[in-house]
């Protein structure tokens, strides 16, 4: 499959926040294994790569504390993953 930024391109539409794009990238990056994440400083990266303006990992991280139905931090990492729910309800 595709690399994650390739995935961004594909799916990213003006709509979408920076969260919405964190949730998809979060999707992404569990694909092949649900236990997988990335860390906020990778999505932002990702984000930017794909041509959005410089993000503030800062209030990203406030936005994934906040939305404990659908991510959490992988345990021991500083990353973050979707929630088996979460990802359903984005399959």
């Amino acid at each position: 499959m595709e690399t994650s930024l390739e995935f961004l391109k594909l799916i990213d539409t003006p709509e979408l926040s920076t969260s919405d794009r964190a949730h998809a990238l979060l999707w992404w990056a569990g694909k092949d294994d649900i236990t997988a994440g990335l860390h906020v400083t990778e999505i932002c990266s990702i984000i930017e790569a794909a041509g959005h303006p410089a993000q503030n990992s800062s209030r990203l991280t406030a936005q994934l504390n906040a939305d404990k139905k659908h991510v959490s931090k992988v345990p021991g990492n500083k990353a973050w993953r979707l929630h088996l729910r979460g990802r359903t309800e984005l399959d």
